[in-house]
């Protein structure tokens, strides 16, 4: 058992936030051990069918763009964000040519192709948008050129890159990247242990270590975090938020919860734009996350759309168009959030 004073434990929602600096400063020896409820049959993500697999490869490897610490696309593997052609169907990206995989081998472009290559040997893969869109990758030295065969608006964001329905990496068979980890061991659905890598976009790690191990039993895996036998809680049950408060845990990121507001905007009120962005500008987020989620779930920064009006403003115009919305939603957390939502909407002086 380690001692809770040489180890700070922390609760987790996102692989990303293991390699952040504050769970760092808190890892002995430069070694971190997290567990997860979900197991892992294989770390490759293109090999492995398990969700938490994709999460995991972003450990190890990178995509072609990345994304900043504010919120931005960033170029990672490609020296540039890609170039786009006038009508949308063809991008060309530049590739960095100080960049080794984890064996020693010079990336290149033609590992674009060749792992694109791979992806399309899975349906499931080659038809999840953006690569659904694609007709061929092709590389000449350090340049790939990619086409389609129809325009996709966030096409630079999501092909090979950490957003979109497909947040899939470059990684070559046998679990290579170029990430600032490499994985020293995976036992399928036991657990995957990563090391110090040297080189890549990102640099080496801060961690010597990274040890992830598979505990399918929630109980069982809040024992563990209260016994200080695990550092890291990733994707713990949302039920046991509360448990792991108690046990001293330190909360750096909650996304494990989604809830999607969808809107017809074929017929009814919300066809008009302007009662769509009002309608949104109404809706408190921040409350909803406190009043249905408590202090433990961050809300999101997706929710409201561009140029929304002020809340002043966007009552008005609901007060004056009047639209009457119906609102259908399931029992618990979304039937909480859809009452809260009524009641933001009828302040606002829509009829719901």
């Amino acid at each position: 058992m380690k001692s809770a004073a040489m180890r700070r434990p922390a609760f987790l929602a996102g692989l990303a936030s293991v390699l952040s600096a504050p769970v760092m400063a808190h890892a002995a020896n430069g070694r971190l051990h997290a567990a997860t409820i979900h197991g892992v049959d294989d770390p490759d993500p293109y090999v492995g069918t398990a969700p938490f697999a994709q999460i995991l490869s972003w450990a190890y490897a990178d995509g072609l763009v990345g994304i900043s610490a504010d919120g931005r696309t960033v170029p990672a593997l490609a020296a540039a964000l890609p170039e786009r052609s006038a009508d949308g169907l063809s991008y060309r990206y530049v590739l960095r040519d100080d960049v080794r995989w984890h064996d020693g081998a010079p990336f290149r472009g033609a590992d674009v192709v060749t792992i694109y290559q791979r992806l399309t040997k899975r349906v499931d893969l080659r038809s999840t948008p953006p690569f659904d869109a694609v007709v061929d990758v092709t590389a000449h030295g350090p340049e790939v050129t990619v086409r389609l065969h129809r325009p996709f608006g966030a096409f630079a964001e999501q092909f090979f890159g950490p957003r979109g329905a497909l947040p899939i990496p470059l990684v070559r068979p046998g679990h290579i990247g170029t990430g600032p980890l490499r994985i020293q061991q995976a036992r399928p659905n036991s657990s995957t242990t990563l090391v110090r890598a040297v080189g890549g976009p990102r640099g080496a790690a801060a961690l010597d270590e990274l040890r992830i191990e598979t505990i399918p039993d929630g109980n069982s895996l809040l024992v563990a975090f209260e016994a200080h036998d695990v550092d890291v809680a990733i994707y713990p049950p949302t039920e046991t938020a509360s448990a792991y408060a108690k046990a001293g845990a330190r909360i750096f990121r909650q996304d494990g919860t989604t809830l999607m507001i969808l809107a017809n905007c074929v017929s009814g009120p919300l066809t008009d734009p302007d009662i769509r962005r009002a309608v949104f500008a109404s809706i408190d987020k921040r409350q909803i996350a406190r009043d249905v989620f408590g202090d433990w779930l961050q809300p999101t920064s997706l929710l409201p759309a561009p140029r929304l009006p002020g809340a002043s403003a966007a009552r008005v115009l609901l007060a004056r168009s009047r639209p009457h919305l119906r609102i259908i939603a399931t029992e618990g957390h979304p039937g909480q959030v859809a009452l809260l939502v009524q009641q933001m909407l009828q302040t606002a002086g829509a009829s719901v």
